[in-house]
């Protein structure tokens, strides 16, 4: 599946970059931000394609959005 392999070769970019970057320690926090970034982007790209009249760039979008998406920690339910 190359949209899948695509969005994990993205995710772990943007995880090695960031954490090469900061000096800090990386921990989950920091990973679960640039998750969040990736996914903003992602969904801003799609709307932009859709404003520009490329449906098919927008669907590429957004199944990557939905594989980060996948590796996010899922929200919490009412009763937790």
């Amino acid at each position: 599946d190359q949209v899948r392999l695509d969005a994990i070769r993205m995710i772990k970019t943007a995880l090695t970059k960031t954490k090469v970057d900061s000096n800090k320690e990386f921990d989950e926090k920091a990973e679960l931000q640039v998750l969040n970034s990736l996914l903003k982007q992602r969904r801003e790209a799609a709307e932009m394609f859709r404003q520009g009249g490329r449906e098919d760039s927008a669907k590429q979008e957004e199944m990557e959005a939905v594989i980060i998406e996948s590796y996010m920690p899922s929200a919490p339910t009412e009763e937790e």
